[in-house]
């Protein structure tokens, strides 16, 4: 909610022809305060997440059948091969 009334106020200063630069330059601070708060919180929030399944991947590494399927999705299986003649 603060994040769109911020971009609400910003896109209102940008708007306004008699804006001075002081006025856009604050608003331009509060923007970039903004977006360095939600980056912070959304690199927190995967951090957390990424340690949550680190440790549910590893406990179902160790009682999987430990075969070399790719976590990537693609259906690429590594073998070696002998070229007969």
């Amino acid at each position: 909610k603060a994040a769109q009334d911020t971009i609400a106020e910003a896109r209102k200063e940008l708007a306004n022809k008699e804006s001075k630069a002081a006025d856009l330059k604050a608003i331009y601070e509060r923007l970039q305060n903004l977006t360095h708060k939600m980056s912070s919180d959304l690199y927190a929030k995967n951090q957390s997440a990424g340690a949550q399944a680190d440790q549910s991947g590893g406990e179902a590494g160790a009682a999987g059948d430990g075969g070399g399927a790719s976590k990537g999705g693609d259906d690429v299986i590594d073998a070696d091969y002998k070229d007969v003649r």
